[in-house]
């Protein structure tokens, strides 16, 4: 193929909340009712206090140009969003920012028997948007973790519905953490049905509550939390057991991961912390380059020169649609400002042959769409000089 495969690994979908209702359970319509009218005052607001007024008014401004906020769930209209940016194949993450939560999910005191509803109902639906568009959509299913013989159930089920992966938690919330022993049936359902084991950046963090500071504090600290299982997951041995078992940390940067797994190989190697060799027969940074996927969403020129350190197999571009950070809708531009100086070879892997192998996705079946979609050199070089759009993170 002359074109690039570009394979956002991080995108983000969701109904406005009411249009969820015929994909519940019967049984939980009325629950569903109540809980749109305790939240609907707070719609709206979520968005207000993390980013400034200027932000979402630009965001919202963009998004009427390119065709609309309905192309956060509406079929054609995702679609043109997505090719106009050169994107031929999208990995769908659940989103929250538009008021299009799964159901429940708004309401901390609904039970653990609601959370579980609205989770399937969420599936059901990402699984019929991602048949719409066949290998273009990649879809994960939300997967509760307190009950683990309902998480293994709906892990089968994913698979049966052509999902290519499963999102956990990133905090189990008052349950073990991930390297206890009890969740070994999850990790052994989504080994046997190959499908990719996922988690997504922003939340998980402590409650900081309301104030700049809070909203400061909690954009200071979130990467932490995210990047929390994947030490958990090694530590546990969960890699060694399960060889075959991939892992992806998304929307969490990427230039981390060099120093954090040189200091995990430091204790795996010292005399004083030698137990770690008898937990894992190989070095973590072994792992990581084994099993694991990090998404750089908003990938920065930073990140695209440590490529290598990070590990040239590992690292996938996203481009984080539709959030305001992400680079919607001048994904051109950041590609160019991030990737301009990289080899062709190196360039075809982080934007998309290292997504398509992570979560099983056919290239041969995408190469029409690549040859119609897809970026070229040009199309990249084109790009570079003509400012960034809208400010980012990660300017160097």
């Amino acid at each position: 193929m002359s074109r690039y495969m570009v394979i956002s690994a991080d995108c983000h979908a969701g109904l406005p909340a009411p249009m969820y209702r015929p994909y519940l359970e019967e049984r939980y319509r009325d629950d569903f009712d109540r809980y749109l009218e305790k939240t609907a005052p707070g719609r709206g607001e979520g968005m207000k206090r993390l980013f400034t007024r200027e932000a979402l008014e630009d965001h919202a401004k963009e998004a009427q140009e390119a065709g609309g906020f309905e192309g956060f769930w509406e079929h054609d209209t995702r679609m043109k969003e997505l090719e106009a940016e050169g994107i031929v194949a999208e990995v769908i993450f659940p989103d929250g920012t538009q008021d299009n939560e799964a159901p429940f999910r708004r309401d901390p005191e609904a039970s653990h028997e609601l959370h579980m509803a609205g989770t399937r109902a969420y599936n059901r639906w990402v699984a019929d948007l991602c048949a719409a568009a066949g290998e273009r959509r990649i879809g994960l299913a939300i997967v509760l973790v307190r009950d683990v013989d309902a998480a293994v159930k709906e892990i089968h089920w994913a698979k049966q519905a052509g999902l290519r992966g499963i999102m956990i938690p990133i905090t189990t919330k008052g349950l073990p953490n991930y390297y206890d022993e009890r969740y070994e049936p999850i990790w052994t359902a989504c080994e046997e049905q190959d499908l990719t084991l996922a988690i997504h950046g922003g939340g998980g963090s402590p409650d900081y509550g309301s104030g700049p500071a809070a909203v400061l504090s909690y954009a200071s600290e979130v990467m932490f939390f995210s990047r929390r299982p994947v030490t958990h997951l090694i530590w546990g041995g969960v890699f060694e057991r399960h060889p075959e078992l991939r892992f992806s940390l998304t929307e969490a940067r990427a230039e981390w991961v060099p120093d954090h797994f040189q200091y995990l190989d430091e204790i795996w190697k010292s005399k004083w912390m030698g137990f770690a060799r008898e937990l894992i027969p190989l070095p973590p940074s072994e792992y990581w380059k084994r099993q694991c996927f990090v998404g750089a969403s908003s990938m920065t020129p930073r990140e695209g020169r440590m490529r290598e350190r990070i590990g040239i197999h590992n690292i996938m571009w996203g481009a984080d649609f539709p959030h305001v950070e992400g680079t919607w809708p001048h994904s051109r531009k950041w590609l160019s400002r991030a990737l301009l100086e990289v080899p062709e070879a190196e360039r075809r892997l982080i934007l998309g042959e290292n997504a398509a192998r992570a979560y099983r996705v056919d290239p041969k079946a995408l190469a029409a769409d690549v040859e119609r979609v897809g970026l070229s050199d040009e199309d990249i070089s084109r790009e570079h000089g003509k400012g960034w759009g809208k400010l980012v993170f990660g300017e160097a």
